[in-house]
């Protein structure tokens, strides 16, 4: 089933480069999954969303426009609050948000 999204992203972008794969978008994913819960669609629907809010209020555009200036790089401050996102859920909830 892969093989046919591949397919469909390459249509719709009508052009493939190595430079659209990063492993970072890998990784996303599947923190998603373990974060929600891999068993059910709620459970990954949930995580997510929790990552994509966590992405979008964490970009510098966002925080311009609430008025916070931040004179560092955020994304490291990003990669390590998902760390600690995964330490926290794994430690208290093992099988996920929603197992």
């Amino acid at each position: 089933m892969p093989e046919v999204g591949g397919a469909l992203c390459a249509f719709y972008a009508q052009t493939v480069c190595e430079d659209d794969f990063v492993p970072i978008v890998s990784f996303l994913a599947i923190i998603m999954v373990m974060l929600g819960g891999g068993t059910n669609n709620k459970g990954v629907f949930l995580g997510g969303l929790l990552l994509t809010l966590l992405d979008r209020l964490t970009r510098v555009s966002f925080l311009r426009t609430i008025g916070i200036t931040i004179t560092f790089d955020i994304t490291y401050l990003r990669y390590v609050t998902i760390g600690v996102l995964i330490g926290l859920v794994l430690m208290s909830k093992p099988k996920g948000l929603v197992p």
